[in-house]
This record gives structure tokens, C-alpha cells and sequence, in this order.
């Protein structure tokens, strides 16, 4: 029987996770970049698969335990992880797989979900605020815009070639070249860019929509004291993901069969570095305290 762990490498591998969005953007070295790519690993398609997984946790954990978890349940995931064994058909080519702690993976996926949808909160609530020229219009009014502009999201995402598009708009697409109306490669290059223009709303909407969703909550239910949890709470998870980072590459440095490829630590030391002037880490670092910052200024808004 294979096992699974879900939320395997936002937990132990967060320095992989975060460092592969950064180098794949940075070697996109290409002088003309006609081909659009989304690098975030906090994508619409990754959430989508994130919100199926916890479907798939939480169904099974509650057919576990014979009742539905609660709050509480969730605030004991050891406890509740340590009383659940439960396996999962069809994982792999058919086999069965046992799913390792189920609950912690689910609170992972939860809080990535809640990360994901905070950060495209932050990027509405920067505009709204650039648009009334400093929140004049109050809480409540940026509120009902943010609504707005998070209504019907796409919920069905396509990768075509690092490029994520809805799949109605995708569909469209298609039907658009198989009618004629695409006859060419510049137009077919130009309904991409189309689509790659209209991407930055559509995963808005679709981010906010996870967000609440990760909440229990629907998009009516936004409110200024919801937005406030959220950015707050926005900053908790940014520390922990900066932590996780540093302590899962710390783990190089730490790990006794790596250690034994030098004779002592200060030869290791001047082969690897020290952890701390890492380029990425520290790159890493200012982005989250950049962060940071920036919610906090959104803060101010709805205190």
C-alpha cells in the first residue's frame, strides 16, 4: 500500500516551493515573451486541486470519525489524526494509499487556500484605496466594489503551456478556429494575449472565492470585520511560510550524511555559506516583510 501525506511540502519543504516559483521566473530569460506563463504555485488550477483535496480529507475523515468536525475537532488535528486510519481507492492506477495525518493536510491546504485569496484581498484593497484617494469612501463602500468585482468566478481551468485560461474562454478558443474566425497564427497569438489580459479578474474573483470558501463563507457574507480577519491573519501565515522556509533549508545543514561529505562545520560553511546570506532567503525575507507592510496599511483602513 502506498502512503500519501497531504501538504507534504508546504509543511516540510516550503524553501522548494517558494524558491521554484522565484527561479523559473528569473530563467524566463526570453527577449521577446510572447508566450504568457503564470509561475505562482498559487494558481487558480493548484486552488482548484487544493479545495477537491480537502472535499476528499474532510469526507473521509467524517466517515471515519461517524459525525462531522467542527471547530474544535480542527483545533485537535493531532488528536483527530492519531484516532483516524484512513485509506483511499483509486490514488494510484488503482491501489489503495493510506493517508498520512489527514486532518493536518487539510488544515494546509485551508490555510494556502486562505494565503492565495489574501494576497489578491490585498491587491483590491490597494486599488480601491488608489481609486478614492485613500478610502474616503469608507470600509463599507470598498467592501460592496470588492463584491463586485468577485462574482461568477471560473471554476474550470486549462493549462495551455504555462498560460491558464478558464475553460469557457477556452472553449471559445477552439470554436473560434475551428469556424475561420482564427486564421492565422498572429491572431491566434493575439486571442492568447486576449485572454492573458483578462486573467489578472478572472483569478481575482476565482481567489476570493477560495478565500471564502475557506472561511465557510460566501461572497455576500464579505463584510469590513471579514476583511480585517482575513489581512490580519494574511500576516500569521506569511511569517509561517518565511519560518518554514528557513527551517526546511536548515535541514541541509543539520542533516548528519550531508555533514559527513566535509571534515567540520566551518568547511561546510565555506563551500555552502552561511544559511543566512542565502540570495533567495534573503530575497524571500524582504518580500514577506514587504508584505507585511503593505497589509498593515490596508489595515488602517478598517480599524
Amino acid at each position: 500500500m502506498i502512503q500519501v501525506m497531504p501538504g507534504y511540502w508546504f509543511e516540510h519543504n516550503m524553501y522548494a516551493v517558494v524558491r521554484n516559483a522565484h527561479k523559473y521566473r528569473a530563467r524566463d530569460k526570453r527577449v521577446v515573451k510572447e508566450q504568457n506563463v503564470e509561475y505562482d504555485f498559487l494558481a487558480p488550477d493548484t486552488a482548484e486541486e487544493m479545495m477537491r483535496g480537502m472535499e476528499i480529507l474532510r469526507t473521509g475523515i467524517e466517515g471515519q470519525i461517524g459525525r462531522q468536525l467542527n471547530a474544535e475537532d480542527l483545533e485537535s488535528c493531532e488528536k483527530i489524526d492519531a484516532s483516524v486510519d484512513l485509506c483511499l481507492e483509486g490514488l494510484a492506477n488503482g491501489r489503495k494509499a493510506k493517508i498520512l495525518h489527514p486532518l493536518r493536510g487539510y488544515l494546509w491546504y485551508r490555510k494556502m487556500l486562505r494565503f492565495y485569496g489574501a494576497k489578491e484581498l490585498k491587491t483590491e484593497v490597494e486599488q480601491a484605496l488608489s481609486r478614492e484617494g485613500g478610502g474616503q469612501g469608507g470600509p463599507e463602500n470598498m467592501v460592496q466594489e470588492i463584491k463586485s468585482r468577485s462574482e461568477n468566478p471560473h471554476r474550470s481551468w486549462e493549462n495551455i503551456g504555462g498560460q491558464l485560461i478558464p475553460e469557457p474562454q477556452l472553449a471559445e478558443l477552439i470554436r473560434g478556429l475551428s469556424e475561420r474566425r482564427i486564421g492565422s497564427w498572429d491572431q491566434l497569438h493575439q486571442a492568447y494575449d486576449d485572454a492573458w489580459e483578462e486573467y489578472p479578474q478572472h483569478k481575482t474573483a476565482h481567489a476570493l472565492y477560495c478565500l471564502l470558501y475557506s472561511y465557510d463563507q460566501g461572497v455576500e457574507e464579505l463584510s469590513p470585520d471579514l476583511v480585517r480577519r482575513i489581512l490580519e491573519e494574511s500576516i500569521e501565515i506569511a511569517k509561517e511560510l518565511l519560518q518554514r522556509a528557513y527551517a526546511s533549508r536548515r535541514k541541509d545543514y543539520e542533516n548528519p550524511y550531508r555533514q559527513a561529505t566535509f571534515r567540520n562545520p566551518a568547511e561546510m560553511e565555506a563551500v555552502w555559506g552561511k544559511l543566512e546570506d542565502i540570495s533567495f532567503l534573503k530575497s524571500y525575507t524582504a518580500e514577506i516583510d514587504g508584505f507585511c507592510r503593505e497589509v498593515k496599511q490596508c489595515l488602517s483602513v478598517f480599524s
